[in-house]
């Protein structure tokens, strides 16, 4: 497992929607894909599990499927068998002037 502050640019895949944790705390919840090219430009497509703590029911209307978002937070990235997956716990979320080129930093 690895656990690091970033950055990650890329298109909401399925909007978002708000759920409980454990605790029956709220958070809001969405996937985006990430597009991630190599020197060769080859790319290769990954999907981020997004969750933003504390939010609010009317913020999940904001974050539709095809908007492009930046999202600063945790990322937490999981081997399972022969995959990777990534997690993003959000401190923030824009939607204004977000760069065009999809990236993770």
């Amino acid at each position: 497992m690895i656990k690091a502050e970033a950055n990650v640019i890329g298109t909401i895949k399925r909007s978002a929607n708000i759920r409980t944790d454990k605790n029956n705390n709220p958070y809001l919840s969405f996937v985006m894909t990430v597009v991630l090219t190599d020197a060769k430009t080859t790319s290769k497509s990954i999907d981020v599990f997004v969750s933003l703590p504390n939010a609010k029911q009317d913020e999940a209307q904001s974050y539709v499927e095809g908007l492009r978002v930046a999202v600063n937070g945790n990322l937490d990235i999981r081997k399972k068998e022969d995959n990777l997956n990534f997690y993003l716990t959000g401190n923030t979320i824009t939607a204004q002037n977000v760069a065009e080129l999809d990236s993770i930093s």
